[in-house]
């Protein structure tokens, strides 16, 4: 899993915008305190990410009202994830 392409962006990413720092280890990021993922979890984050900006943009390509668990939720994966936030 360590070589998953996605999983050596994130690391990147992370050093990047946090600074290099240990699985495991927590950080701030834009007001949010996360947590650098090992690969397994970073995959499930990942997936989880995907299906709620599925389902955001479902929503918003069907004129459908936002809820706001939603949009909290793909906000915190988002940050997790160290990418900017589609909402």
């Amino acid at each position: 899993m360590a070589d998953d392409p996605a999983y050596r962006d994130y690391l990147q990413r992370f050093d990047a915008a946090v600074g290099p720092a240990d699985t495991g280890a927590y950080a701030k990021w834009k007001g949010h305190l996360i947590r650098k993922l090992g690969p397994d979890e970073f995959a499930a984050r990942d997936a989880e990410y995907r299906a709620l900006c599925e389902s955001f943009e479902s929503s918003v390509i069907d004129g459908k009202t936002l809820d706001n668990l939603l949009i909290r939720q793909l906000r915190e994966r988002a940050a997790e994830l160290v990418v900017p936030s589609p909402v």
